[in-house]
This record gives C-alpha cells, sequence and structure tokens, in this order.
C-alpha cells in the first residue's frame, strides 16, 4: 500500500510541474503578443512572407525583379546585399509616392544607415532628402520604418524640375560624349556658386540648381546626376575630401567599359575665381581641366569617401568606386590641344590653325609641369613667337592681330592665349 501511495504521489507531482509550465508558457505567450515591440517585428516579418508567397518567388528574385523598376544608373544600389535592396526599394516607392513615412522590411541600424546613404546619393530627383531631415524607428536595434520632411509642394516641384530638365536635354546633341559635354556646360552657364549660405543644405539638391540656378557642390553634383539619369548616361555621385579645401563632391561617368571624373564646380570659372585663381572667371566661360578626366588627375589631392582617412568617414559609406584610367576622352585629347611633350611646331601650327578658323582664344594643355615650362618660354616670354605667329596669320589668312595677351593657368598645365 504505501509503495501504490508514493507512486501516486510522483505521478501527481509530475503534473502540478506540467501544468505550472503550460501555464507559464501560456502567460509568457499572450504578454509578450501584447508586446508592441514583438508585434512590429511580427509584422513585417508576416508582410514580407506573404508578398513572397503571393508571388511565389524568394528574395533574390524579388530583388531581381525590382532592379529594372528603379530610375537611373543606381550605382550604390547595385552593391547592397538582397536584404538591403528590398529596404532600399521600399523606401524609392515611399519616395515616388511623395509618403513621410515608410515601412522598411527589418534590418539592423547599420544596414539601414547603408540603405539610407545608397538611396541619397543614387536618387537626386528626391531632392528634399539632400536637407538630413529624416529619421529612422528601430525596435530593439532594428530598423522597422523611415521617417523624413516631405515638403507639401513636393509634387508640384518635381513636375517643375522634370519640365526644366526635359527642356535641357531636348536641346543636347545625339552623340553621348557631345551629350555629357553640353549638360556640363549648361550647369557650369547657368548655375552660380553660392559664396554666401554655403551652410544651406538646400544649395545641395537640384530643384535649387535647376530652378533658382543656385549650388555649392552637392547641387552642382546631384544636378549632373540627375540630367545624367533622365539622358539615360551611366553616372554616379561621389563625395570626399579635397586636402586643404575640406568636403567635396563630384562625379563619374561611364562610355562603353571605360569610367571618368567629371568634377562640374570646379569646372565653373566662377568657382575658381573664388579660390583666388586670378585672370580665369574673366576669360573663360568654361573650364574643362575636370571633364573627363583620370585618377592621376584628380585623386592625387583628394581622399574619397569610403576612405577611413575622410573628415566625416562613416562605415556606412564603404561603397567601391571605379578607377579611371584611360585619358582618350580628356577634353583637351578629344579637341587635339593636349601635348604629351612640348613640340614646338606641332603647338605652333595649332595655334595658327586654330586663329585662322576664328577661334581667337586658344588653349593649349600639356601632361606635365616640365613640357608646360617649355610652352611659357617659348610662347610667352620670347620675343620672335608671336611675331612670327602674327606674321603667317596675315599671310595664310589676311588675318591681322593688333594685340595679344596669354594667360596661364599653372595649377593644370594649361595656357589660354587671347588674340584680337
Amino acid at each position: 500500500m504505501n509503495g501504490r501511495h508514493s507512486d501516486n504521489k510522483g505521478w501527481l507531482t509530475i503534473l502540478i510541474i506540467i501544468l505550472f509550465c503550460a501555464n507559464g508558457f501560456v502567460w509568457w505567450y499572450i504578454t509578450q503578443e501584447d508586446d508592441p515591440t514583438r508585434q512590429q517585428i511580427s509584422e513585417h516579418i508576416d508582410d514580407m512572407l506573404h508578398n513572397d508567397q503571393q508571388r511565389n518567388v524568394g528574395t533574390e528574385q524579388i530583388v531581381e525583379e525590382s532592379d529594372n523598376e528603379i530610375a537611373g544608373t543606381s550605382y550604390h544600389y547595385q552593391q547592397l546585399s538582397a536584404g538591403e535592396k528590398l529596404a532600399y526599394k521600399s523606401i524609392y516607392n515611399g519616395c515616388t509616392k511623395y509618403a513621410s513615412e515608410i515601412k522598411i522590411p527589418p534590418i539592423s541600424s547599420d544596414e539601414c544607415s547603408r540603405v539610407i546613404y545608397a538611396l541619397r546619393v543614387d536618387h537626386p530627383e528626391f531632392f528634399w532628402l539632400r536637407n538630413n531631415r529624416a529619421s529612422v524607428t528601430h525596435v530593439n536595434g532594428i530598423a522597422v520604418s523611415f521617417q523624413c520632411a516631405v515638403p507639401s509642394d513636393a509634387d508640384e516641384k518635381t513636375a517643375l524640375i522634370e519640365r526644366i530638365a526635359d527642356g535641357i536635354l531636348e536641346a543636347a546633341p545625339a552623340d553621348e560624349y557631345e551629350k555629357v559635354k553640353y549638360i556640363y556646360e549648361y550647369i557650369i552657364n547657368t548655375t552660380d556658386y553660392d559664396l554666401i549660405w554655403t551652410d544651406d543644405p538646400e544649395n545641395q539638391n537640384v530643384y535649387r540648381t535647376l530652378v533658382e540656378h543656385l549650388a555649392v557642390c552637392g547641387g552642382y553634383a546631384n544636378t549632373f546626376l540627375y540630367l545624367c539619369d533622365r539622358a539615360g548616361i551611366y553616372c554616379g555621385y561621389v563625395s570626399g575630401d579635397v586636402k586643404g579645401r575640406g568636403s567635396h563632391a563630384w562625379n563619374f561617368v561611364k562610355f562603353g567599359d571605360k569610367c571618368y571624373w567629371v568634377d562640374v564646380t570646379w569646372g565653373d570659372p566662377v568657382f575658381e575665381g573664388s579660390l583666388s585663381t586670378a585672370g580665369v572667371s574673366e576669360y573663360e566661360n568654361v573650364n574643362y581641366d575636370y571633364f573627363c578626366v583620370t585618377d592621376a588627375d584628380i585623386l592625387t589631392n583628394r581622399v574619397l569617401s569610403n576612405d577611413p582617412a575622410y573628415s566625416s568617414y562613416e562605415p556606412y559609406m564603404a561603397f567601391a568606386y571605379p578607377e579611371c584610367s584611360d585619358n582618350s576622352l580628356n577634353y583637351y585629347v578629344h579637341a587635339g590641344c593636349y601635348f604629351d611633350v612640348y613640340d614646338r611646331q606641332r603647338v605652333y601650327d595649332y595655334i595658327l590653325a586654330q586663329v585662322g578658323e576664328g577661334n581667337m582664344k586658344v588653349t593649349l594643355k600639356f601632361a606635365s609641369a616640365p613640357g608646360y615650362d617649355q610652352a611659357v618660354l617659348d610662347i610667352v616670354k620670347s620675343g620672335t613667337y608671336i611675331t612670327e605667329l602674327a606674321q603667317d596669320l596675315k599671310n595664310k589668312y589676311g588675318i591681322v592681330i593688333m594685340h595679344e595677351t596669354s594667360y596661364m593657368f599653372e595649377e593644370g598645365r594649361r595656357m589660354m592665349l587671347a588674340f584680337s
């Protein structure tokens, strides 16, 4: 009898433990279900799973299908992970609808920072994102929604910049290289560098540049990207530091399988004049020293934003940028006025032909400082060079030079001869 009674007590104890654990689990489940943290994450995951089942495809295929729906080159987007791409696409779609709060698939805080940075530098059409008035809602360290301050007239402003851009591009040449040069020249010729309100975030966006014709480097670079995107030109936005001058923004473009740097801001003589480059803005409308150039031309004194040495570096900026090593589309090479060495006869013949065709301002670009120095000694400081040139112009073309002046810009190994 005592043994049977002990066995019953043992089973009763086990039953009580089981019921206690079950009740504890039910209590935990109910309280967790009511917890907004768990609920928000669950809702996002459920939405993703539901969308996945609806389309009967996996995440990678969803991303692949959505790639074609994103406008422009979207250079940084291409470097994101599959999960980051889905979040990017969610924010992109929300921005196209001018949404101020956008749900995103749950990703880590670091991933979200990378996504937002990529979207901002890929899509200048969302001009309100350039003012940095944006925030992210996190739940237990997981990003679940994106908020931004969208202007009440964002749709009207978007329509306006689209009309302006289409009008600009209607007059663009058909040739791809000439079209990019046309965009470069248009922005320079219609935009003033804002020397007063350089810290105004609105100066970074395409609306201020195209409508109010005022910008700083970010505005120039964003507008160049915007117009290239609408023209079907492969283009990317880049930021970094210029040694001794601070933060800066510029672009790259791609022709065929080769990429080239383009710095529209530094191509504006008004900006160059603000840096005390004497004489430039007075005699030039456009400076082509920074059009379709190589790493050697532009990166020797710059630090890209993906470099930890960049003054504003954050890990989310660690995107790769293309190598630009081909010099064949450098403006001066393309125009025939680029000289690897100083060849007196070749330079002389070039100047003679240019003035003979009516070009009274002739630019010469030299590959090296020694070549430039030789040209200065012969053309500018010699008393015979211009005299011989004037005589040949008179004899060959009937052109009489009343007076002539040379303007030299040593920093770019470039010389401009102005005749009248």
